[in-house]
C-alpha cells in the first residue's frame, strides 16, 4: 500500500463559483489481487487508487453556498495548480467532505 497527503491551500470551482479554503486531503493505493484472483481480466493501471479528504472554508456561509452551489454534488479541486474532479459527500460545519478518484491533484 503507498499513500500520500497534502496540507495546504485550496480552490473549490462548483456550481459556476469558487471558493478559496483549506485542504487536507489524503491518496492511498492497494495492491492489485494477483492475477488468478482476479475476477475478470485486468483492465488499466492498478494502482491509481483513492483519495478524499476535507475542505475548510473561511466561514460556515461559504460552505453552505458551494454545499447548495450543485444537486450532483460534482466539482473541481485545484491543488498546487492542477484540477482534479471530487465529488462532495457532506457538510460539517464550515468543512465539507469530498472524494475523489484517480491520480490526485498532489
Amino acid at each position: 500500500m503507498s499513500e500520500r497527503s497534502y496540507d495546504g491551500d485550496a480552490v473549490l470551482r462548483i456550481g459556476g463559483a469558487e471558493y478559496r479554503c483549506r485542504a487536507w486531503l489524503v491518496w492511498w493505493t492497494e495492491l492489485a489481487p494477483a492475477p488468478a484472483q482476479a475476477a475478470g481480466p485486468v483492465r488499466g493501471p492498478q494502482d491509481v487508487g483513492r483519495w478524499e479528504g476535507k475542505l475548510r472554508f473561511d466561514n460556515e456561509d461559504d460552505a453552505v453556498s458551494a454545499w447548495f452551489a450543485s444537486d450532483e454534488r460534482h466539482a473541481l479541486v485545484l491543488v498546487q495548480g492542477q484540477f482534479a474532479a471530487v465529488t462532495v459527500v457532506d457538510m460539517d460545519g464550515p468543512f465539507l467532505l469530498v472524494d475523489g478518484a484517480g491520480s490526485p491533484p498532489f
